[in-house]
């Protein structure tokens, strides 16, 4: 918060410098980490509110602008009895400022409350004011340019009635993903994301999916190629993940070998892995019980195909694959020379070759023969 220069008189000063600084920490968490997760450039907005409402009202506020005591007390009082607490604090936000909002959610707000008030208030933050500087494809352009939708699928029967073969259902699956494959094409910052939701307070386990706002047409159409009786509805906001007085856990699921191993290929499911997942959806209670999984997609840098290739060439050589592998990297390549160097210097002698490892021959060649990565 060094970028303070002065206390602020009006919410739209608050709001025009807390759009700021989240859109430049926004620009850094992305530069580092160009395939962040959206919950974790979420959370750079929520942790600037966070950290703005640790400074004392003397240090951000002009005096006519603060809270008193007999105000704080009487704001705290009308959201501790009010219908909608989150609102009453987001109309606080709105009337007397984003700080002084804060302190009355300090006194009276539960953390699923605390929550909600962030992301509405980040929402707020993002929206209220035209930033100077904001340009296409330049971080965070690209999260606050997507759309939201809810697709519901009717159950698929193949034309004489009967239950369709599980590789079908993953080949439309693979045309889909081909088809979207130019988001995020040459683009770093650009992806599309898929979400199954179960929500608190709901029967229905829902299909979400985001895309950037230049890719809607192509991912209505992809859809609606594939999957005719679908029903996509524009969702002008998302749901609360958290529940009111409960507990939550979150778990991020990374590959456990190298990319160039598919994580299945669609030979070895017995069952349908979708199915299973909304089998164990459909067991979490209505009421007081939420749940979703979330994925991220892009298209694959072009380097990941010629990358696989060599690792490719390495194995048909007769080099084992996790030597092939960690060769495919210039730190790798250059470690690995180090080690040939000392083992020549030591007995003088090739290290001879080994058998074609013909099972990982087949898995890598299964993965980039695909139509995706």
């Amino acid at each position: 918060m060094e970028g303070i220069a002065k206390k602020f008189s009006s919410p739209q000063e608050e709001i025009a410098f807390l759009r700021a600084q989240i859109a430049e920490q926004e620009r850094e968490l992305l530069t580092r980490a160009p395939e962040a997760d959206p919950l974790e450039v979420e959370t750079v907005g929520k942790q600037q509110l966070h950290e703005y409402g640790t400074f004392t009202p003397n240090t951000v506020l002009e005096a006519e602008h603060q809270f008193s005591d007999t105000e704080l007390a009487h704001a705290t009082h009308q959201v501790e009895s009010a219908h909608d607490p989150v609102e009453e604090i987001v109309q606080i936000a709105g009337e007397r400022g984003i700080h002084n909002a804060l302190n009355v959610m300090e006194k009276t707000s539960t953390a699923f409350a605390v929550d909600e008030v962030h992301r509405k208030l980040v929402e707020l933050i993002k929206n209220g004011v035209m930033m100077q500087g904001l340009q296409e494809d330049v971080p965070p352009w690209q999260i606050l340019h997507m759309s939201l939708f809810e697709v519901v699928l009717p159950e698929f029967k193949d034309k004489d009635g009967s239950d369709p073969h599980l590789a079908e259902l993953i080949g439309l699956m693979e045309q889909f993903y081909a088809g979207m494959q130019a988001v995020g094409y040459g683009k770093k910052n650009e992806h599309f994301a898929i979400e199954i939701a179960s929500a608190q307070g709901s029967d229905d386990i829902v299909f979400y999916v985001a895309v950037p706002n230049q890719y809607v047409d192509l991912f209505q159409k992809q859809v609606l190629s594939l999957y005719p009786d679908a029903l996509i509805t524009e969702q002008q906001h998302d749901y609360n993940v958290f529940i009111e007085g409960g507990e939550h856990t979150v778990a991020v699921a990374k590959l456990a070998k190298h990319p160039i191993y598919p994580i299945r290929i669609k030979d070895a499911f017995d069952s349908d892995p979708l199915a299973v997942l909304l089998n164990a959806f459909s067991k979490i209670t209505k009421d007081g019980e939420g749940a979703a999984i979330q994925l991220i997609i892009k298209s694959a840098p072009e380097k990941y195909h010629s990358t696989y290739e060599g690792v490719i060439k390495r194995v048909q050589k007769g080099m084992k694959p996790s030597e092939a592998i960690s060769r495919a990297s210039v730190g790798g390549e250059l470690m690995a020379l180090g080690r040939d160097m000392f083992k020549v210097a030591i007995n003088n002698n090739d290290e001879p070759d080994h058998d074609v490892d013909q099972d990982a021959l087949e898995v890598f060649n299964e993965k980039i023969s695909s139509q995706v990565m």
